[in-house]
């Protein structure tokens, strides 16, 4: 069963910030971002419940090479991606 992808607002804002701060970086180093993130969700999309749950219902699945974990949840057949929180980041 194949399952689809949504981003909330919170998803996007999360992605825009981790975007610019590779792009800082360099150009290559944000297409690798890229890359693994969207490998990351090609996985979680073919099947989500591989991937253990966590907290009242939300799974978390991480990127293989960048420090980034997907916090999303089932409604269906759409995998809500609600953060795309950075690992080792301190607030």
């Amino acid at each position: 069963m194949k399952y689809f992808v949504t981003l909330a607002d919170q998803a996007e804002i999360d992605l825009a910030e981790a975007d610019g701060f590779y792009l800082k970086i360099s150009h290559d180093l944000r297409d690798r971002f890229w890359d693994d993130l969207n490998s990351t969700l090609m996985r979680l999309a073919e099947n989500p419940l591989q991937f253990q749950e966590r907290y009242q219902g939300n799974r978390i699945v991480f990127l293989e090479t960048f420090p980034f974990g997907v916090h999303y949840f089932l409604n269906g057949k759409e995998i809500e991606v609600f953060r795309i929180l950075h690992t080792k980041r301190e607030f």
